[in-house]
C-alpha cells in the first residue's frame, strides 16, 4: 500500500533565510572582531558534541511564551514583514514535509490507513510533535490574519492551518492511550482531518514552491554581488539536490520501483549535483573566506557539512550503480526501518541530513 502521507521529497525552499542567515552571522562576526574577539582562520576549534546534543534537545522542548497584555499590535491592520512571514511557511513547509510527515506516518502504522477503525497494534506508538511546530503554526497564522492585503499563499495557508493544527494534536492526545472507544473518537477526528490536510497541504506546498523559485535567482545574484559566493554555492547545490528529488520522484513512487528510474534523463542533473557538490567543499577549505562571509568556521556545526555532502554524493553514486546494474532491493530491505545502501530513500535521507546540517551551522 502507498503510504500516501509521506512526502519524500524535503523541499528546502530558504533562499530568503540564507541570504538573512549570511548577514546575520556576518554581522555577529564583525560584533566579536570590534569587541576583541576576532577568529584566528589559522586555527581549527569545535564545539563538544555533548554541548551540540544539549542545545538540540533543548531547542525541540521549548514552550510557548505567553504575551502579556499590551505587548502586542493593537491594530486592527499591524504592519506585517513579510521576509519574516514568508520565512515562517517555509519553516512549515519543512517541517510538513519531514518530521510531522513522520508523525503521521507512525499513527497509521498502529491504525488501519481507512475510514474504518482497526487497530494493528494494542498501543499506540505514535511519534509526538515538536513543540516550536506549534509556535511556528501559530505565529504564522497571527501574522497572515493581521495583513490588510492577503495573497493566495496567505489564503492558502489560513485554510490549511486549522486542519493541520487539530490533526497534529489530536495524534499528540494518543500517547499512553490504548482504549477503542476513544480510539475510535479520535480516528474519525484524524481520518477528516488527514483527508483535508492532503489536499490543502499540497496546495500550500506547490504555491509556496512557485514563490520560492521565482526569489531564488534574484537572491543568488544579490548574494554574489554582496560577496557571498559560498553563501550562493551552498544555495545552488541545495537546488541541485532539489531537482534530482523532483525527478526521481516524479518518475517512480517508491523504491520498489527503482530499477524504472531512466537514468539518461537523471544524467544532467547527476553530473550539476556533483559539480556543486564539488564547488561547495573548494569554497570550505579556504576558512579566511568564508570566515569573511560570516560562516561560523571555528565551529563543530561546520565541520560536520563536509561529511554529510560527501555522504550524499557517495548515497547517490549508489543509486546509478543500482538501477544501472538492474539489482532490485530485496522485500527485508523494502520494509527496514533502515535506509538500503543504494535506495533512493537512503538518498533522501543523506540529502535532509546535510539541510539540517547546515542550517544548524547556518544558525549558529
Amino acid at each position: 500500500m502507498k503510504r500516501s502521507w509521506k512526502k519524500a521529497v524535503c523541499l528546502l525552499l530558504i533562499s530568503a533565510m540564507m541570504l538573512c542567515g549570511c548577514r546575520n552571522a556576518a554581522e555577529k562576526k564583525n560584533t566579536k572582531e570590534t569587541s576583541g574577539e576576532a577568529y584566528d582562520a589559522g586555527t581549527e576549534g569545535e564545539d563538544s558534541g555533548v554541548e551540540k546534543k544539549e542545545k538540540d534537545s533543548s531547542e525541540d522542548n521549548v514552550k510557548p511564551v505567553e504575551e502579556k497584555a499590551g505587548e502586542t499590535e493593537t491594530a486592527d491592520h499591524a504592519e506585517v514583514d513579510e521576509n519574516e512571514l514568508f520565512n515562517l511557511y517555509i519553516e512549515i513547509n519543512n517541517e510538513m514535509v519531514d518530521y510531522f510527515a513522520d508523525v503521521i506516518g507512525s499513527y497509521f502504522e498502529c491504525v488501519e490507513f481507512q475510514e474504518e477503525f482497526v487497530p494493528l497494534k494494542e498501543q499506540y506508538q505514535c511519534k509526538s510533535n515538536k513543540g516550536m511546530f506549534y509556535e511556528e503554526m501559530d505565529k504564522a497564522h497571527d501574522m497572515a490574519q493581521k495583513k490588510q492585503q492577503k495573497d493566495d499563499l496567505d489564503e492558502m495557508y489560513l485554510a490549511l492551518y486549522p486542519v493541520m493544527r487539530e490533526l497534529a494534536e489530536t495524534i499528540d492526545c494518543l500517547e499512553g492511550y490504548t482504549g477503542s472507544e476513544k480510539g475510535k473518537e479520535y480516528h474519525a477526528i484524524i481520518w477528516k482531518d488527514y483527508k483535508e490536510y492532503e489536499t490543502l497541504s499540497d496546495e500550500f506546498i506547490s504555491k509556496l514552491g512557485e514563490r520560492a523559485d521565482a526569489r531564488r535567482e534574484e537572491a543568488l545574484e544579490q548574494l554574489e554581488a554582496e560577496g557571498y559566493k559560498g553563501a550562493a554555492a551552498f544555495i545552488r547545490f541545495i537546488m541541485a539536490a532539489q531537482e534530482m528529488q523532483r525527478e526521481i520522484h516524479e518518475q517512480v513512487e517508491d523504491d520498489s520501483q527503482i530499477l524504472e528510474l531512466d537514468l539518461e534523463i537523471l544524467q544532467p542533473l547527476y553530473d550539476q549535483y556533483m559539480e556543486t557538490a564539488g564547488t561547495c567543499l573548494t569554497l570550505m577549505e579556504d576558512r579566511s573566506e568564508m570566515y569573511r562571509e560570516g560562516f561560523p568556521v571555528q565551529s563543530g556545526a561546520y565541520n560536520l557539512i563536509d561529511g554529510s555532502i560527501e555522504d550524499s554524493r557517495e548515497a547517490l553514486t549508489e543509486l546509478f550503480e543500482r538501477v544501472r546494474n538492474q539489482e532490485p532491493l530485496k522485500e527485508f530491505e523494502l520494509n527496514s526501518a533502515f535506509a538500503a545502501d543504494g535506495s533512493i530513500r537512503k538518498f533522501d535521507e543523506a540529502v535532509s541530513d546535510m539541510i539540517d546540517n547546515y542550517n544548524d551551522m547556518l544558525s549558529y
